[in-house]
């Protein structure tokens, strides 16, 4: 993004053709699955003997399987027709344009793989999600522990034993208001890489290890044998000093963190009725199972009303619309689930109001405010768990208390779901995290965020309660940003506490300049500043 740039005209996308080819492809990946299914209680009629109840758990994970088959197959022959009809990948910069090949061959492949990531994705099975990455050309390599941020596209590369905390975020482009950069991201054998660590666009060597909060920038090489720690990233020891019992040390760290449940530990000094609030979490999952059993149970009457026990054609012919009423009953359970959440939100809106400011953690409302902040989490975990997660942003302005503009991307970040005010254009990357309340010196503190238009919100950064950003701000990763931060002009926030850049240095910054870490590393230096943040190796 440039500076010049007052207005910036979102990428026009015609949201017809894309629900079209989303319908499409969850269709060719269900309807084998349907067929098979069909075959199977036309061989072997339904019946209560406990045998054959057995049979339908194995009869579960074969439609499941084909299915999986099925999506990956259609999924890699659309990806084919866009190379042969559009363009093959190439690491370049581009506009965002849909004129521009790229750009738009990037974007159609991005909805191609929706519903198949969704199916890979959906059980958390971290093999079944190796081997779909693998098959949309991202390289891995034997015994790597994947991160949960890390894109499935070409020009990724992951050596053997790498080792990754969840929150760790890598991917094979960049892409803001205007540009779309392709880029490599290559990452050696043995590397470990603690939380809020990553890279986009660098090549990092054998045995580096990443800190907590450490970042590899476009072009950044990193030889290897070393620690690295800060963003940008930079040489702070080597590999040898530690010991395999510091390097199993870290790793442990890692698994430890990777449990940690950081929003119930933030709130749990806030003391509510565990029993209260798995009650109403029951109701929700009972109020959308009703709303996509009532849908089901209107195709099983038109179903019924239809079915010929001696004409097979007709039968499958009616047996096309299921891929359709899968989908359509998966968006019931969410309206189900949507609308449950907003009648308990209400009960509680009704019981009081909870203007900005501090509260004691015993106040009635302190708890309400807990009560509908982590009902409205687990709504959206709901609704993302769905194939059309894309959608988080209207159910949120369903619910309330958030102003946001058009166009906004939030999906894969994590963001406190009310007291939040987001300008048109508004993109967030994966792992971006926007606090609105936290729990100050013994007290809850609660402080709208004010996100300008056309802003980006790089991965993992993390904004406290009360800070507003301009029009045109751009967000690094990981960049941190305290308490009721008033940010008065555009420009790059990058660092912890984010400390601000013109947005000039952008300019030129589309292209891929390789600058090597390792050359100007000082050992004397690294250990003075180790010792000075107390960083421990």
């Amino acid at each position: 993004m440039s500076e010049k740039t007052d207005e910036i005209e979102p990428v026009t996308l015609s949201l017809t053709y894309f629900v079209l080819l989303f319908f499409v492809m969850a269709w060719v990946s269900l309807f084998p699955s349907v067929l098979f299914g069909y075959w199977f209680f036309i061989t072997f009629p339904f019946s209560f003997n406990p045998i054959y109840l057995l049979s339908l758990i194995p009869l579960f994970f074969a439609l499941y399987g084909i299915a999986l088959l099925s999506s990956l197959i259609f999924t890699k022959l659309g990806i084919w027709i866009i190379h042969k009809r559009i363009t093959y990948p190439e690491v370049g910069t581009y506009r965002v344009s849909m004129d521009e090949p790229q750009t738009r061959a990037f974007m159609i492949k991005i909805n191609i793989r929706s519903f198949g990531r969704w199916l890979y994705y959906f059980f958390h099975l971290k093999f079944l999600r190796a081997f779909w990455m693998r098959q949309q050309g991202v390289k891995i390599g034997k015994n790597v522990k994947l991160a949960k941020y890390i894109e499935d596209e070409e020009f990724q590369e992951f050596g053997d034993n790498t080792y990754m905390a969840k929150s760790v975020g890598f991917s094979g482009h960049m892409m803001d208001n205007e540009y779309l950069v392709v880029t490599e991201t290559i990452v050696g054998k043995n590397c470990i890489f603690e939380h809020l660590s990553g890279g986009v666009g660098a090549t990092i060597g054998d045995n580096s290890v990443f800190r907590e909060l450490t970042g590899a920038m476009k072009g950044y090489v990193c030889r290897g044998n070393a620690i690295y720690q800060g963003i940008p990233c930079k040489k702070i020891g080597e590999y040898s000093d530690l010991s395999p019992a510091e390097i199993e040390e870290v790793k442990q760290k890692i698994r430890e963190k990777d449990k940690t449940n950081y929003i119930k530990r933030k709130n749990a000094p806030i003391k509510i009725s565990g029993a209260k609030l798995f009650t109403m979490k029951l109701l929700i999952v009972i109020g959308g199972c009703l709303f996509a059993l009532l849908f089901l149970y209107l195709y099983s009457i038109l179903f019924q009303a239809f079915y010929s026990p001696t004409n097979h054609l007709l039968n499958i012919a009616f047996l096309t619309l299921v891929p359709f009423i899968f989908i359509i009953t998966l968006g019931f359970f969410s309206v189900g689930t949507t609308l449950f959440t907003k009648i308990f939100l209400a009960y509680y809106d009704h019981k009081a109001e909870i203007p900005e400011g501090y509260y004691e953690l015993d106040d009635p409302r302190a708890k309400i405010f807990k009560i509908k902040y982590l009902l409205r989490l687990f709504g959206l975990r709901l609704f993302r768990a769905m194939p059309f997660k894309v959608g988080d942003t209207f159910v949120m302005r369903f619910w309330g208390n958030v102003t946001f503009g058009n166009y906004i991307v939030i999906e894969n970040a994590i963001v406190d779901p009310q007291y939040l005010e987001l300008g048109d254009n508004v993109v967030m990357a994966a792992g971006a995290r926007i606090h609105t309340h936290d729990i100050i010196k013994g007290k809850l503190y609660i402080k709208k965020v004010k996100i300008g238009k056309n802003s980006i919100l790089g991965g993992c950064c993390h904004i406290k309660p009360g800070v507003e950003l301009p029009a045109r701000s751009i967000v690094a990763a990981a960049a941190w940003f305290r308490k009721n931060r008033k940010c008065k002009r555009p420009a790059l926030w990058m660092g912890k506490p984010a400390f601000e850049l013109p947005l000039i240095a952008l300019t030129g910054s589309t292209g891929i300049k390789k600058k090597v870490v390792d050359d100007k590393y000082d050992k004397a230096q690294a250990q003075r500043e180790i010792k000075k943040k107390k960083i421990k190796i």
